[in-house]
């Protein structure tokens, strides 16, 4: 299941997302489920929810894009920002069924990210015992918000984040 923003789904039409999983893992059958971008905004708020279903072993992956595991880059970036809640939703995620591949993307060197903000997220991929992820560097597009945050890290910087800290195996995902 994949759509632009995949947990909105059903919100115009009197539904919601989990509802849509619950009849989808009720049918019976051998198969498995993948989900892509799922908001963490709406991991966090149908926690409950996912977290029942996910339980029926019906769910294979889910691919849950934090970009960043530091709230004031969360906010710049215009996207959910309370990263403990979103940390506990993937823990009961994985604690609901130990078998589920959790996954996500996160962005290095977004404008003005310090190198403590990038270990943030290194920490938070760490703490949630990621099975997958995409880490990627910045790139700032024109006429947008990001063009205006100062200041820009550079791409030496970023180069150099990804190296060490990911060639520290602590860190693999």
């Amino acid at each position: 299941l994949t759509a632009e923003d995949t947990g909105c789904y059903g919100l115009d039409i009197d539904s919601n997302f989990p509802d849509l999983l619950d009849k989808i893992t009720n049918i019976n059958g051998e198969y498995r489920i993948n989900i892509y971008a799922l908001n963490p905004k709406w991991v966090v708020e149908y926690i409950d929810e996912l977290e029942k279903i996910v339980k029926k072993g019906k769910i294979k992956a889910i691919c849950i894009p934090i970009q960043s595991g530091n709230t004031r880059i969360l906010t710049h970036m215009n996207r959910y920002s309370d990263v403990e809640k979103i940390k506990s939703a993937f823990i009961r995620l994985k604690k609901a069924n130990s078998d589920l591949t959790l996954a996500t993307h996160c962005i290095v060197g977004f404008p003005s990210e310090t190198d403590q903000e990038f270990i943030e997220t290194l920490d938070f991929i760490k703490a949630t015992n990621l099975d997958l992820g995409i880490i990627m560097s910045m790139s700032i597009k024109t006429d947008t918000e990001a063009e205006s945050i100062e200041p820009k890290i550079s791409r030496e910087e970023i180069s150099k984040r990804l190296i060490l800290n990911l060639n520290t195996k602590s860190y693999y995902l």
